[in-house]
């Protein structure tokens, strides 16, 4: 495994996603940027992707360029906020996803676009911070996940207490995997 703060050579990282290491199936690696991402090619044999550092932007081309991915997982470090453009099939066969973030927000729309083009996954970990309630989140999940078998999560809302949504038998109404999910009040925070 390559330390997060270790970022790869797009010569590296373009080699591992295009095919170059054919009896590669599981990958851990540090850093990756969005630049050179376009020029993947497929990479049929990884199953399971780890990375400890990369853009929203790559989640498209790791997807495009791993048709058989099974399993991956994210940190997601955004340094831009361009729109994801990557060209995806509506149904990769990923089954499990992990996205978090320690400070910086994955909005509805970044989380919404990813699981659009994996409906597929069943088991779902979200760590972020989150500006608007988590029970549109939890409905768009629903929505975009039909067969979700778990999900978990650690959602900070950044929200004041009049906008906040303490109903957890609401929530937990919305699908069996949200029936663990709990609030925890910080300081004026969640």
């Amino acid at each position: 495994m390559l330390g997060s703060k270790y970022t790869l050579s797009s010569k590296l990282t373009r080699k591992i996603f295009s095919n170059e290491f054919p009896s590669l199936h599981y990958v851990n690696l540090g850093r990756i940027y969005e630049p050179g991402c376009n020029s993947w090619c497929t990479s049929p044999s990884l199953h399971f992707v780890s990375i400890l550092s990369c853009e929203l932007m790559c989640i498209p081309y790791i997807l495009v360029a791993c048709p058989n991915l099974h399993h991956l997982q994210v940190h997601v470090s955004l340094k831009n906020n361009k729109n994801m453009t990557a060209s995806l099939p509506f149904n990769h066969p990923l089954r499990r996803l992990t996205l978090w973030s320690y400070d910086i927000e994955l909005n509805f729309d970044a989380i919404d676009k990813i699981l659009t083009y994996t409906p597929n996954v069943e088991c779902l970990y979200l760590q972020t911070i989150y500006h608007t309630s988590f029970m549109n989140l939890a409905h768009g999940i629903i929505h975009r996940l039909p067969n979700l078998l778990q999900f978990q999560c650690y959602v900070k809302e950044i929200l004041s207490k009049n906008d906040r949504n303490n109903d957890l038998t609401t929530l937990h109404q919305f699908h069996p995997c949200f029936n663990r999910i709990q609030s925890i009040e910080k300081e004026d925070d969640y």
